[in-house]
């Protein structure tokens, strides 16, 4: 019998040894805080940065962020592209944050007024039809 389970220990340690990276992955919390006076975020899709041109994640938020409200992602460790939609009453603005690190907690604080002219001619607005 103990020539049995040494037998056995020998391959499980090696499998555990081989195999620990996997075990071990670090997830980090991303805040998307709304940093807008007036806009509201309604959708929040991730991908993996090295999937560019890649499928997005479904829709990451519960509800919708008004300003001053926040909600947090749990993602692995590694580097994310962000597809952010805010709208206002005329308009629906897409914003993209690409190449985000996340090896610790951090915060998104998006903002479409906040944003320089350059930052701004990457948005893509659209109408709203009433």
């Amino acid at each position: 019998m103990k020539k049995l389970i040494t037998i056995l220990i020998l391959p499980i340690i090696s499998f555990l040894s081989i195999n620990c990276d996997h075990l071990l992955v670090s997830t980090h919390y991303v805040t998307i805080y709304n940093d807008d006076f007036d806009k509201y975020i309604t959708c929040v899709y991730v991908r993996d940065y090295y999937n560019y041109g890649g499928r997005w994640s479904k829709n990451q938020l519960r509800d919708y962020l008004y300003p001053g409200e926040s909600e947090s992602v749990l993602l692995n460790e590694g580097r994310y592209d962000f597809k952010i939609i805010m709208e206002d009453d005329y308009y629906s603005y897409t914003i993209y944050e690409e190449d985000v690190a996340v090896y610790s907690n951090i915060t998104l604080y998006i903002s479409y007024y906040k944003m320089t002219d350059a930052q701004k001619s990457k948005v893509i607005i659209t109408p709203k039809n009433k």
